[in-house]
């Protein structure tokens, strides 16, 4: 089976390497100019990536999550139903 990749997870790629892009450009303007005004870009674009990163832990945990409630949920029916017709009954 082909797996796809989810919208979020090209999403959360894509912003960590805009915002890492970011980051390097303000580094080289810093370094280039001398000027430390841009430091506050530097700050705002990290905080962002940390907030991008945990973001997409706390969907990809839920998503996990409810994935096994649902095997389990599964396996539990097929064990039910396989002991029903064990009994006779069904």
């Amino acid at each position: 089976m082909k797996s796809k990749i989810e919208f979020s997870k090209i999403l959360a790629i894509y912003l960590l390497c805009l915002l890492t892009a970011i980051v390097a450009f303000t580094m080289a303007a810093i370094w280039h100019f001398g000027d430390l005004s841009y430091l506050n870009v530097l700050i705002t674009d990290i905080a962002a990536q940390i907030l991008v990163y945990m973001v997409y832990c706390v969907k990809a945990y839920h998503g996990k999550k409810s994935e096994e409630e649902l095997k389990f949920e599964k396996e539990k029916i097929k064990n039910c139903i396989s002991t029903d017709l064990d009994d006779g009954v069904g």
